[in-house]
Parts: C-alpha cells; sequence; structure tokens
C-alpha cells in the first residue's frame, strides 16, 4: 500500500476523496467498505477513480464513518482506514414566533438549534448589543435551557413600553450562523378586537332521548376560551 486513506473533515454538500494507492506483483485488487457500524456504502454518490481513489459526492451527517481500503493479491492483503466526520451549519428546528399579550405579565420566547458541531445558542435584544446565554440574566431579560433542549427567553413583567420589542434568537458553531427575529406586542384590553364565532349553534327539533350536536368555533387573539351555559 504506497498510500492509504486519511481522515478527513469536511463541510455538508461537499465533497471528498479517500485515496488508496498500491502496489505489488501481481498488481493487487482494490475493494472499498464502510465500517460495520456505519451503514452502507452510499452507492449513488460514490465513484471509484483510475488511481482506484475512492470519491463521495454531495455529503451527508450520515455519510460520517470509516471508510478502509482493501488490497490483496496471490502473495497476501492489506488495508487502511480512513474516518470521515461531516460538519454542518447550524439551523433552527424551532423558531421563536411573535407574541401578544395583554397587561402585565412575563413573555416567553423559545428556540432549539442544531448542527454540527453542536452550535451555541443564545439570545439578543435589536438595537442592543448584550449577549444573553442560556442561565444568564439581562435587566428584565433571562434565558434558560429546557429538558427538551429549548432554550428560552423569558421578558419579566412587560409593559406597554415593549410594544415592538423585537428578540433575536442566534446560533453558531464553527461552520457559519443563524439568527431569526420575533416581535413582542403588548397590547391592553381596549386595543385588542372582541373575538369572532365563525362557526355558532342553530336551533333545532330533535325526536326525544335523540342525539344532538351543537357546534361553536371562535377566532381571536389571544384564542379565545369557549363556555357553554342553558338557558
Amino acid at each position: 500500500l504506497i498510500r492509504g486513506p486519511h481522515d478527513s473533515t469536511i463541510i455538508e454538500g461537499s465533497s471528498v476523496t479517500f485515496q488508496c494507492r498500491v502496489g505489488g506483483d501481481p498488481m493487487p485488487d482494490v475493494l472499498w467498505r464502510r465500517s460495520a457500524n456505519g451503514g452502507n456504502m452510499p452507492l449513488d454518490r460514490v465513484h471509484i477513480l483510475e488511481d482506484r481513489s475512492l470519491r463521495l459526492e454531495n455529503v451527508i451527517p450520515d455519510d460520517e464513518g470509516e471508510y478502509s481500503c482493501e488490497a490483496d493479491n496471490a502473495v497476501g492483503a492489506i488495508s487502511a482506514t480512513g474516518t470521515l466526520t461531516v460538519h454542518s451549519h447550524p439551523y433552527l428546528v424551532i423558531r421563536p414566533v411573535p407574541q401578544v399579550i395583554e397587561g402585565i405579565r412575563d413573555a416567553s420566547f423559545e428556540c432549539k438549534s442544531e448542527g454540527r458541531p453542536k452550535p451555541t445558542t443564545f439570545w439578543s435584544i435589536e438595537g442592543n448589543r448584550t449577549l444573553i446565554f442560556p442561565g444568564t440574566k439581562f435587566d428584565r431579560f433571562e434565558t434558560s435551557n429546557t429538558q427538551e433542549g429549548l432554550t428560552v427567553l423569558t421578558i419579566l413583567q412587560t409593559t406597554k413600553a415593549d410594544n415592538g420589542l423585537v428578540v433575536i434568537c442566534s446560533a453558531v458553531n464553527s461552520v457559519g450562523s443563524i439568527s431569526v427575529r420575533a416581535r413582542l406586542t403588548v397590547a391592553s384590553q381596549d386595543d385588542l378586537p372582541p373575538p369572532i364565532i365563525i362557526l355558532g349553534p342553530t336551533n333545532q327539533t330533535l325526536p326525544v332521548k335523540s342525539v344532538v350536536a351543537l357546534p361553536c368555533r371562535a377566532v381571536g387573539n389571544p384564542t379565545p376560551i369557549i363556555s357553554w351555559y342553558l338557558d
């Protein structure tokens, strides 16, 4: 074996080549394998080059693992292994969404990031350079992590002055970064439109002991609470 594969770390979506240059008399046959615990060889994206190197196109995180070059002839056999590590840009699986609240109370925004290596997630407020990391507090803003992996920003005791506030969830790793914004709307009772019943019950005449269904669907902000009364 003149030159075997080396460990490689690449970014998702790019290509990688594992070398396997061999010599011998007679010339050895070359076979590429993927380690048993790494899954199947992605044959639709694999090419064997003229020098018997292995080229893997459009790499994905599932391609991580060990790739072995095995050479053998009538005299003997030899092998060498290279490990592939795939890094990917951070992305948000849960994004903060705009919040509309009424009165003086706490408001919370949720965010969850993934990527390779694992991203660092933090919050900031538009117009303010302070970064708020999980487990820290800045003024009335505090952050925490949940067991489900969420990073939560809580704004304590919001007031009318917080109306229009924009919070930013950011995730960063060695490959790149991503940021998503969400706006807080603080409304008083007078600012909010009344709920609207979009599907209400209608008069019905039925036989005794029969079953009746009375629909009621309503929309509004905040979401209305539906109650039934017998007159």
